[in-house]
């Protein structure tokens, strides 16, 4: 029986490290959940995880699996200086999948559409090439049925 990989990484074990990080988590969750941006370090003084494994988790809330939650990161301060801050926001509800589905729809009602129009040209073609038989016929004293 396979379990369920939460979780990547070369060292994990999901039997033996599943409860662990899904506590680390919930922490970095919790705390990240008000959308403001901070380091690493002002991250772990909160959750007291290390700055390793907040980086790690932050990966994964972006995956699909975790929320796919929208994490950034910029500069703070000179980029010189290498120091980095995150925030994450909600996750997009649109997703390549449910936007593929809204084409494939919009798609298919284009082409009921498009069908809808031709059938709807033929039959003024025929109506004007009625009109122009009739005309042509009282115009030449012709009988028109």
């Amino acid at each position: 029986m396979s379990h369920l990989r939460l979780f990547d990484g070369s060292d994990y074990e999901p039997a033996h490290d599943d409860l662990r990080l899904l506590n680390q988590f919930d922490r970095i969750k919790e705390v990240m959940s008000d959308s403001q941006w901070r380091t690493l370090e002002e991250i772990s003084r909160v959750t007291g995880d290390s700055t390793a494994s907040i980086s790690a988790q932050l990966r994964h809330f972006r995956k699909e699996k975790h929320g796919s939650y929208i994490v950034e990161k910029r500069n703070r301060g000179h980029r010189k200086h290498g120091l980095f801050e995150y925030r994450m926001l909600p996750p997009c509800k649109e997703t390549e999948d449910s936007l593929m589905a809204v084409v494939k729809e919009k798609y298919e009602n284009y082409k009921r559409q498009k069908a809808i129009l031709a059938k709807a040209r033929l039959s003024v073609k025929r109506a004007i090439k009625r009109l122009k038989d009739f005309r042509s016929a009282r115009s030449t004293g012709g009988y028109y049925a």
